[in-house]
């Protein structure tokens, strides 16, 4: 559909790592460092592919399959910038009432 209308769609992401789930926030902050090296939509579909096995060694692995600066990586993951860009998109998520996910927005 974007590809039909790409003036009139946005696709966007934002995290929203739910409490219950351990392994979110751990894997928001992994996704947000592929992102600093140009890789997130490739690291966000692994994660979901191996959605199953979620842990240091999966986000490690991953990592290392999509060839990404493990030295960059690591520090991206565990910086303060990974920590509030997550919190802002939390709030964004909250904002629109989202109460799981995914969940989706349509015209606002």
């Amino acid at each position: 559909m974007y590809e039909a209308f790409p003036n009139d769609v946005v696709i966007g992401f934002r995290h929203f790592p739910l409490g219950f789930h351990d392994q979110a926030g751990p894997a928001a902050e992994a996704a947000y460092a592929a992102d600093q090296q140009g890789k997130f939509w490739e690291y966000h579909d692994q994660l979901f592919l191996k959605q199953q096995n979620l842990s240091e060694a999966t986000y490690v692995a991953i990592a290392k399959e999509l060839k990404l600066d493990m030295d960059k990586f690591n520090r991206d993951r565990n910086g303060q910038a990974a920590t509030n860009h997550i919190r802002l998109d939390i709030q964004v998520a909250r904002a629109v009432q989202a109460n799981g996910t995914p969940a989706f927005v349509v015209n606002g």
